[in-house]
């Protein structure tokens, strides 16, 4: 019962909270074994580490090479799914993919979508954890 009001009083928004389109927040928070907390430090370290992760991706790019490519885009799909995000986290999977089959004029197309669906995903996170800190 003390947990349950510990819980409760910890709570900084539900799954009903987020887009479904945009990440899992219910199917995380269960393998998080409910710790929202760790959820939004989670997502704080995505965001944190997104723009060194798409700087690696362009470089990797700009050099064509498609090892690189395959390596970062397979973390960026990990990370992702570890926030939730199954979108961003298909999305680089496709990327890793095409990387993998050295189809390297197919990628640029495919990183504009990942851009996309990382931005989307930084929108959701200041929706939930703006909503969770009123």
């Amino acid at each position: 019962m003390k947990r349950e009001a510990e819980d409760a009083q910890r709570s900084r928004f539900t799954p009903a909270d987020a887009s479904d389109s945009v990440m899992d927040v219910a199917q995380t928070l269960e393998r998080m074994e409910g710790d929202r907390e760790l959820l939004e430090e989670l997502a704080r370290l995505f965001t944190d580490e997104w723009p060194k992760s798409a700087a690696e991706i362009e470089a990797a790019l700009k050099a064509g090479d498609a090892t690189l490519l395959e390596r970062f885009t397979h973390g960026l799909k990990g990370a992702a799914a570890n926030v939730g995000a199954e979108r961003l986290s298909t999305a680089a999977l496709e990327m890793e993919k095409m990387s993998a089959a050295r189809n390297l004029k197919s990628i640029p197309p495919q990183w504009e979508i990942v851009k996309e669906e990382a931005a989307t995903l930084f929108e959701e996170f200041e929706r939930l954890f703006r909503k969770a800190s009123r």
